[in-house]
């Protein structure tokens, strides 16, 4: 989709929820999109700070309700801890929970409208899904064979800093690996961590601790690279498990900046944050790299066995294949139901 033409960030495109029976209290609904802005003169990338709680010159979405009484509410969802990279494709994704107000009698229109970004820019939206989480954790975690599941995850963009993780799985997972769409990121097994580990392949830090973990005695993957990752970067990881398997599939990351956002990318999808409490696993730096080297805490989060999946249906927005551009400019225009939306 395309939007252009907008007076502030209000402008964008919009489409009815028409299950509305579907809103519960209490579920929970993944919003996500792709999104790029762009100067409507210069053709140039867009700046934005998703980290500004209040921010609006970045994608959001603002979710309208209306009742029959003529009550109606705006809510906005924001995304915090989205990577921005201004000239590439951007991954958005917010948690909607439905409460009581927004629901009940005389609901009328459960309206999702996704706009955001500063006067003059143009916002390219593509990839919109609007799934019920409990979905969207089967269609990531997916079992192919009573015994061989498949995890598929999303890195945030990484540009100028450092993405600091691994993977790790319990005793009772007999085999394990993982690939990227990106071909300098590949991932390295570990039978066997005692003591410490390289904490990729191209770098001199080490990974310790490992053994007092929901991990010990398992596989460890560790990635060939911590530097650089373009936006758009997926990591496959497949793993076979014993039928009465009680082991955990864990995601060890830097708590600090070097995290660039993967935990909370972790925890949307199910995974349990143990944060630092496995207080001897860390991250360590030689003395003569920068900063004088020392010692810093990893988090752990795991995704427990009863976690994995089963098959469930999807519920996304109506007409999910659709045109990769509407000229947002023909307020008339429908494409597949979607309609674009002015502030005025």
């Amino acid at each position: 989709f395309k939007v252009d033409d907008r007076d502030d960030w209000q402008g964008g495109m919009f489409r009815d929820i028409k299950a509305l029976s579907c809103l519960t209290e209490g579920s929970k609904w993944r919003v996500s999109f792709k999104a790029k802005l762009y100067d409507e003169i210069t053709n140039e990338g867009v700046k934005c700070d998703p980290s500004n709680k209040e921010y609006t010159d970045c994608p959001l979405v603002k979710l309208r309700i209306v009742k029959s009484t003529g009550d109606k509410q705006n809510i906005i969802f924001r995304d915090n801890y989205m990577a921005w990279d201004p000239e590439g494709w951007n991954q958005f994704e917010s948690i909607v929970e439905i409460t009581p107000d927004m629901i009940g009698d005389g609901l009328k229109s459960f309206r999702p409208i996704f706009a955001g970004g500063p006067d003059g820019s143009i916002l390219l939206l593509d990839d919109i899904s609007w799934m019920s989480e409990d979905a969207f954790q089967a269609d990531n975690v997916i079992q192919e064979s009573p015994s061989q599941m498949r995890l598929n995850l999303e890195l945030p963009f990484v540009s100028d800093t450092e993405l600091v993780h691994g993977l790790c799985f319990g005793n009772d997972i007999i085999e394990a690996t993982a690939s990227s769409n990106y071909e300098n990121l590949t991932y390295t097994p570990f039978a066997s961590y005692e003591g410490s580990v390289p904490a990729c392949d191209d770098c001199k830090q080490t990974i310790s601790g490992l053994e007092a973990t929901p991990c010990e005695g398992g596989t460890l993957l560790t990635p060939s690279t911590i530097g650089t990752a373009p936006a758009g970067t997926t990591v496959d990881v497949s793993f076979v498990h014993a039928s009465t398997s009680s082991s955990n599939v864990c995601m060890f990351v830097e708590t600090g900046s070097h995290s660039n956002g993967l935990i909370e990318v972790l925890e949307r999808m199910g995974f349990i944050n143990y944060g630092t409490s496995f207080e001897d696993l860390k991250w360590s730096v030689d003395a003569d790299m920068y900063g004088g080297g020392g010692e810093y805490p990893l988090a752990m989060l795991c995704l427990e066995p009863e976690d994995f999946g089963s098959a469930m249906s999807q519920r996304r927005l109506e007409d999910s294949v659709i045109p990769d551009v509407v000229n947002g400019n023909v307020k008339k225009k429908t494409v597949s139901g979607w309609r674009p939306f002015r502030s005025k």
